[in-house]
Order: C-alpha cells, then sequence, then structure tokens
C-alpha cells in the first residue's frame, strides 16, 4: 500500500491524547486523518491510531464508557493496522498496575509496570523518563513480523515521557527496546497488525514520521 493514496486513518478520540498533533503528523505523511469517536467511522477505516496521555485506569474506563473497546475489537477481527501511543499502547496489554491494578484491552498478553527508580548497580534515576533515546531493534530469527526489520530506525532518537512500560509475556512480540539509566525498556512492541510505540513518533520529528510512514505502508 502506496501512502499517497489517502487511506483513511482514524484517530480515535477519547477524551485523551495529543490528538492535533498526531493528526498532523499523520497529514506529513500523506495520508488522510480523522478525529471521531463515532463506532461507524472506526469500523470503516484502513487504519486505527489509539493516542493516550495520562492515567490508564481512566483511559481503560473511558474506553468502556463511551462503547469505544468492542469497536477497537471489531476493527482488529478486519485484521487491520492499529497503532497505540504512549498509554495507547499500555492500553493493549492485559492489565497495568498504575495506582492498583487495572484491566486492559488484552491485545497483547503481559502487563503495564512501573519503571524501576534505579539500575541494577543501584544507581538512582528520575522517574518519569523524559527525554530522547534511540530505538535497539530486536532482529532475533523467531520474529518473522517485525514491521521495523526493513525500516532503517535502529538507533535513530524518538521522544519519550512515561513513569510506566508495557512487559510482553512473549518476548517476541517486542520489537524494539530502548534503555534508561541501563534499565531495558519494550519502546515497541507487535502482535499481528497491531503495534505499540512507548515513544511519542508525533513528537519525534523526521524520525517519527519515518516510523508513522512504515505503519502506514503495511
Amino acid at each position: 500500500m502506496i501512502v499517497g493514496t489517502k487511506k483513511n486513518v482514524t484517530i480515535l478520540d477519547y477524551g485523551l491524547g495529543n490528538l492535533l498533533s498526531v493528526s498532523r503528523a499523520i497529514e506529513n505523511c500523506g495520508a488522510q486523518p480523522h478525529i471521531t469517536d463515532k463506532q461507524d467511522e472506526i469500523i470503516s477505516s484502513d487504519y486505527l491510531i489509539l493516542p493516550g496521555v495520562g492515567n490508564f485506569s481512566i483511559a481503560a474506563e473511558e474506553l468502556r464508557k463511551r462503547g469505544l473497546e468492542e469497536m477497537i475489537l471489531k476493527f482488529l477481527e478486519k485484521e487491520r493496522p492499529l497503532l497505540g501511543i504512549c498509554l495507547g499502547m499500555q492500553l493493549l496489554f492485559d492489565s497495568s498496575e498504575e495506582q492498583g491494578l487495572h484491566k486492559g484491552l488484552g491485545i497483547i498478553s503481559g502487563s503495564v509496570k512501573p519503571i524501576p527508580n534505579q539500575n541494577r548497580e543501584g544507581v538512582s534515576h528520575k522517574i518519569p523518563h523524559i527525554g530522547w533515546a534511540p530505538l535497539t531493534i530486536n532482529r532475533q530469527e523467531s520474529i518473522h513480523s517485525n514491521f521495523l526489520a526493513g525500516a532503517d530506525l535502529s538507533e535513530k532518537y524518538f521522544y519519550f515521557i512515561h513513569s510506566f512500560q508495557g512487559h510482553a509475556n512473549n518476548y517476541a512480540e517486542c520489537v524494539a527496546t530502548t534503555k534508561y539509566n541501563e534499565v531495558e525498556i519494550t519502546a515497541v512492541a507487535q502482535k499481528n497488525y497491531v503495534i505499540g510505540a512507548q515513544f511519542h513518533p508525533e513528537k519525534s520529528g523526521k524520525n517519527g514520521i519515518r516510523f508513522l510512514k512504515t505503519f502506514l505502508s503495511q
């Protein structure tokens, strides 16, 4: 699929997230973004983006209250690509330990846990993790569906701001990592057509646009 064909990209509006900045980034990729919470538009879209900034439990509750959890799952039945960004990525997992134990969408098997405030050597660091960090692409032979495998994004820098991170039960679904004070962090998770990015591609300049174009090339 060529990005220039103006495929329909739905940015899910559930009350949380950098909707306008994500929309502008999608426009910069040559695609057509739509910000909506309308169920028919979600189901008919070619791509779905789940943004998010804030608290996991509040976000999960908003999705369920608005009937959007069911719409996300129906969208995935069509085997179309979905991208979760930052909190949106974390919502893809089974659960989160942020301010208690809360249920996620259960699309990627695993849980969201706080970033340790020190590394294995006992050296402390500030939480949240804020700033630019490079990606390391997981190139294990067991990973056949890594959508980043052909992209020249390894060791490129992306913008992170988070206190929690997703841990996939199947490490093969962790397709890229980064490090914060030598603590390994899942930067990108993937299960079939579902992608989660812990960083903000819409705030990551040219590298972020390249990442989004790679997502939109699926």
